[in-house]
């Protein structure tokens, strides 16, 4: 199946997507991962899918993503147009993320919970433009294991409310 993948160019991550996954692989990068919900954004995802017969498409962040690791910390980048966005979703994350228990690092929890946000609204945008749904999902890449990984299950962020 041909797969679009929506990377971040800072993670430079093609080679090793090109070298794991077999098949032919197509690429659209955004700063972040921070696609711009607008209509000239979509149109042109969904041309590169309707030319190239894609069949899934595949949000991917490295753990150690620098968008990511700025957004939360410094926010040094956050001048650059498009970013403030992204970076107040990613500070949310961050805090939606701070009530777990670090089963792994806080930048995967935090990437995750981002991801599947970004994904929703992929398939929002997406929907009715084409007779087969698209598969879209989401992967974390870990540069110190040298490794793809899903995203967290997206019920690790399930808000609680109390009925009382």
């Amino acid at each position: 199946m041909n797969c679009l993948y929506l990377i971040c160019p800072t993670d430079h991550l093609e080679t090793v997507i090109n070298t794991v996954f077999k098949g032919r692989n197509y690429f659209y990068t955004s700063l972040g991962n921070n696609l711009p919900p607008d209509e000239h954004t979509i149109a042109q995802i969904s041309a590169i899918i309707e030319c190239n017969n894609i069949g899934r498409l595949t949000f991917i962040l490295s753990e150690r993503n620098r968008i990511v690791l700025d957004a939360v910390n410094d926010q040094n980048f956050i001048k650059i147009t498009g970013l403030r966005n992204a970076y107040a979703d990613l500070r949310r994350h961050q805090k939606i993320t701070g009530n777990y228990p670090a089963t792994s690092s806080s930048n995967a929890l935090i990437i995750s919970s981002y991801l599947h946000q970004k994904i929703k609204e992929l398939q929002e945008l997406l929907r009715n433009r084409f007779r087969t749904p698209l598969l879209i999902d989401g992967k974390l890449y870990s540069m110190k294991e040298k490794c793809f990984k899903p995203v967290y299950s997206d019920l690790l962020f399930l808000q609680t409310e109390s009925l009382n």
